[in-house]
C-alpha cells in the first residue's frame, strides 16, 4: 500500500472510532434518560398504591378471568342494604 492509502485509512479508523464513541454517549445518555422514567412511574405507582382501601379484596372467580373488587365488610352490606 502507498503511504497515502494507509494515511486515509487510518483517517477513516479515526474518524469510525469517533463515531462509536459519540454512538455509545448517546445510548448511555438515553439509557439514563429511561431509567429516570421507570423511576417516575415507579413512585407513581407507590402513591397509588397508598391510596387503595386496605379492605379492598381482589380475588378470582372460580368461572371468569376477571377480578372481584367489591368489598366484604358488614357496613357496606348494611349501606346497600338501606339504600345509603
Amino acid at each position: 500500500m502507498k503511504e497515502a492509502e494507509i494515511a486515509e485509512q487510518f483517517r477513516l479508523f479515526q474518524q469510525a472510532i469517533v463515531l462509536a464513541g459519540e454512538a455509545v454517549e448517546t445510548l448511555k445518555r438515553d439509557q439514563r434518560a429511561a431509567i429516570a422514567a421507570l423511576r417516575l412511574d415507579v413512585e407513581v405507582l407507590k402513591r397509588c398504591l397508598f391510596h387503595i382501601p386496605p379492605n379492598l379484596v381482589v380475588a378470582p372467580r372460580a368461572s371468569h378471568n376477571t377480578l372481584d373488587l367489591s368489598m366484604r365488610y358488614p357496613h357496606h352490606v348494611f349501606l346497600r342494604a338501606n339504600g345509603i
